[in-house]
């Protein structure tokens, strides 16, 4: 009786896709065969989700699997396969030659169409991790945690100075002891011991400054040098004594561990706790090498078929083979959810816009902002252009992105970020002029038809060159005539924060700042988003673009406490914006022309 009910009970389905396994991970370690000579194979990973420091926040790390040598290499993001290709080309190919394997997991940049192209015509194969086991690159995944160790130990109190560690971390990695080569990874490629730096002792030094940094320097060293031998401690562990040897035969039905799995779209999003833990069964179709399966998953699954033996579960009793998964998987494991209804539309400082997308089978507080561009790429039935938005919640329905010409694309909006060798176009203007009648005529009646579709109404600020910083004191402190103080605040973000913008300052930084303090000079993008990042606030403004109706431009790092709403004609003018009930009624010295 009690082992009918042990089968029946290990044989339920629902059981099966929902209980925690508690037993060993399956599948022994099975190590990659040692290449035959220094850089000839290597491994390669990201540390990503580090403080800004000096500009990067990734760390590319790149191993030799034989000698153990590593380069650690400082990134900015976004990065792309482009811009991770040229910094590899740079700082290993130029040093090592190009190698004839590479070892990663499977990132997004390793598994792009440019980077899989780039290494064939290489000659480099690219040995990618399975479906879900990113083991398979477990050295650098060791040399990461051994970098992020030491450099939590160093900048733990003041973590936007990882940078200035990461150099002295390479060099005390690759001339400490390995283990596993009984050397350090500095002699088995040169051959040699490292050369000893020059010990400092206290002595009369004729320039005090190289004194005092050869004192900083050994305490540096030395201090590194322990946190790093203390990691390598603490990362030495025995592999298979937590493992077991699981094997699968062909046409066996297995289950598949995809929880927990993060969605492209609403990352994290779904409740994880009350989620499947395995889906399927699915067959086995092959065994490939010694610890991974492939199996033969849905026809509409994208993912890579070969997983490793750690995501497979026995399938006891007969069941119908799975015809689905959840959502629709990507190869990087992520599920992409389908577009139900579009909700809303804004537009990035940097000219991206972005649409709010109410997905299906999800509420509506999961509804997310997508970059529209992508969304129009993969979801192209969906139909975006023919989608109408609500105005705060008004019954007023304008057509989404301005008026859209029939076969006509949505261009970038104009007034964007752009970086220097793009943006000669957006060089701050010192002496503008007035634009041609014509087009100026035909801006400002599109600029008043969406006013009018929108209940907004402007109030005229003088056009004297500050007519931006006339605007932006008005919307700030109910009075135009504060543009002086407004283009002060500015000008001192821009100089205190010049990281956050010089990249997309169309001159020379020191010059850019000079003309800015000029009363009479027009203010740009550059600016906006200044004034948005001093005053904690988000800037809404309505174009008279064809192809951009409304720009948002939000602070950096805080989030916004206000709403400032300002009108943009012809490139040229910019007024201060009211609903049309609240236009206050203001006497204007009529100084300068007026729009």
């Amino acid at each position: 009786m009690h082992r009918d009910v042990e089968e029946m009970v290990s044989r339920c389905e629902i059981c099966q896709r929902n209980k925690y396994l508690a037993m060993s991970p399956g599948g022994l370690l099975q190590p990659l065969a040692l290449p035959g000579r220094v850089w000839e194979e290597i491994s390669m990973d990201f540390i990503d989700g580090l403080p800004r420091s000096e500009g990067f926040t990734v760390i590319l790390v790149v191993v030799d699997r034989l000698s153990k040598y590593a380069h650690f290499i400082p990134l900015r993001h976004p990065y792309t396969a482009v811009t991770v290709a040229a910094v590899f080309i740079r700082e290993i190919v130029r040093l090592h030659g190009v190698p004839e394997a590479i070892v990663s997991d499977r990132d997004k940049v390793f598994l792009s169409h440019f980077w899989k192209e780039l290494f064939r015509l290489q000659g480099t194969v690219l040995k990618r991790s399975t479906a879900y086991h990113p083991q398979t690159d477990g050295q650098t995944e060791v040399v990461n945690r051994s970098l992020e160790t030491y450099l939590r130990c160093f900048a733990s109190e003041t973590p936007k100075l990882w940078a200035k560690w990461l150099s002295w971390a390479e060099y005390w990695y690759n001339t400490s002891f390995h283990s596993a080569s009984q050397m350090t990874p500095f002699k088995v490629l040169y051959g040699r011991e490292p050369p000893h730096l020059v010990h400092f002792g206290s002595s009369s030094m004729p320039v005090f400054a190289v004194e005092e940094y050869l004192e900083e320097r050994d305490k540096t060293l030395e201090e590194l040098k322990r946190h790093l031998l203390r990691a390598r401690q603490i990362m030495k562990k025995q592999a298979d004594g937590h493992r077991k040897d699981i094997q699968f035969e062909v046409g066996e039905k297995v289950y598949l561990k995809l929880c927990p799995y993060r969605q492209k779209t609403v990352a994290n999003r779904r409740n994880e706790k009350l989620a499947p833990r395995y889906f399927g069964p699915y067959e086995v179709l092959a065994k490939i090498g010694a610890v991974a399966y492939r199996l033969q998953l849905p026809p509409t699954a994208t993912i890579h078929p070969v997983f490793h033996v750690s995501q497979l579960r026995r399938a006891i009793g007969d069941y119908a083979t799975s015809t689905n998964l959840p959502g629709t998987l990507t190869e990087e494991m992520e599920i992409i959810l389908e577009p139900l209804e579009l909700m809303e539309v804004r537009q990035k400082a940097d000219g991206a816009t972005e649409v709010l997308i109410k997905w299906k089978n999800l509420p509506d507080y999961e509804a997310t902002w997508e970059p529209y561009e992508r969304m129009k790429r993969q979801f192209p039935d969906f139909h975006f252009e023919d989608k109408v938005v609500l105005w705060e919640g008004g019954n007023v329905r304008p057509v989404l992105f301005g008026p859209v010409q029939p076969a006509q694309s949505i261009g970038p909006a104009r007034f964007v970020y752009r970086r220097k060798e793009k943006a000669d176009r957006l060089t701050p203007r010192i002496n503008g002029k007035i634009p041609d009648i014509n087009n100026a005529t035909l801006d400002h009646e599109r600029l008043s038809e969406r006013l009018a579709t929108y209940g907004l109404a402007e109030l005229r600020v003088e056009g004297d060159g500050n007519c931006q910083f006339r605007a932006l004191a008005d919307q700030l402190f109910r009075n135009p005539d504060y543009h002086k103080h407004v283009r002060k605040e500015v000008v001192k973000q821009l100089k205190h924060f010049q990281k956050l913008y010089e990249s997309y300052v169309p001159m020379d930084y020191k010059t850019y700042l000079k003309y800015m303090k000029r009363s009479g000079e027009w203010g740009d993008h550059v600016t906006l988003q200044a004034t948005a990042d001093r005053f904690a606030a988000k800037i809404c403004l309505l174009t008279s673009f064809k192809d951009n109706c409304l720009i948002e431009i939000v602070p950096k790092e805080k989030s916004p406490s206000k709403e400032l709403w300002l009108s943009f004609w012809s490139e040229v003018h910019y007024n201060s914006l009211y609903g049309t009930d609240d236009l206050p009624g203001r006497i204007t010295k009529r100084k300068h022309w007026l729009f």
